[in-house]
């Protein structure tokens, strides 16, 4: 028999490895280990089971977080706040959903709707620092795209969700994916790119 039993499992837009071993198998399973982690070390961010999400609480300890959601609606407010102690943290969020609550709440401004459209990198900005600004906050994540399933075009296809998660201090992490799915599979997976954003953004020395 293998001495080695490898599980994996795509869970909500992750994937876990599961790696198991028998008898005189230790080694074995170490040098996978070690083998996965230098093959993704981008992607690999959990090596006990910790999820994100406790990651991302653990690293705004002593912050104020700040959220500009549009697609998805309030979805990443509810996964932050999710976790208890949750308080100590957020500050708070807009879900700002029409470009006029953007321009009203967040201070986007609306020459840069009518140029770039609210799905666009230039509009994810202004959308987070809003947030940061509105909130007094430290930190901010701003999502803006298309859910779909109407509402695309060749330029700005469905599932084209644009992201800024910045700091005070001038620190920013920015990304525009294609997030594959129907509806409501691109706005929690929107949820989930936007924790990373802040896991990486946070975490970086």
């Amino acid at each position: 028999l293998e001495p080695l039993e490898i599980t994996t499992c795509l869970r909500k837009g992750e994937v876990e490895v599961d790696v198991r071993y028998r008898e005189g198998g230790e080694a074995a399973a170490r040098a996978l280990r070690e083998a996965l982690a230098e093959r993704h070390p981008d992607t690999l961010y959990s090596r006990d089971g910790t999820t994100v999400d406790a990651m991302v609480a653990g690293l705004l300890a002593g912050r104020r977080l700040a959220l500009a959601e549009s697609c998805t609606a309030g979805l990443l407010a509810a996964r932050i706040t999710d976790l208890p102690g949750s308080s100590a943290y957020f500050a708070g969020g807009v879900v700002s959903y029409s470009n006029e609550a953007k321009r009203d709440l967040l201070g986007v401004d609306e020459a840069l709707l009518e140029r770039h459209g609210a799905v666009s990198a230039e509009v994810a900005e202004a959308m987070s620092r809003g947030a940061l600004e509105r909130f007094g906050a430290d930190v901010a994540v701003a999502v803006t795209g298309i859910a779909g399933p109407g509402g695309g075009s060749e330029e700005k296809p469905v599932g084209l969700v644009h992201f800024d998660a910045r700091t005070a201090d001038g620190r920013r992490k920015a990304a525009a994916p294609v997030i594959p799915g129907g509806r409501q599979d691109v706005r929690e997976r929107s949820a989930l790119v936007a924790m990373h954003l802040l896991r990486w953004l946070l975490g970086e020395p």
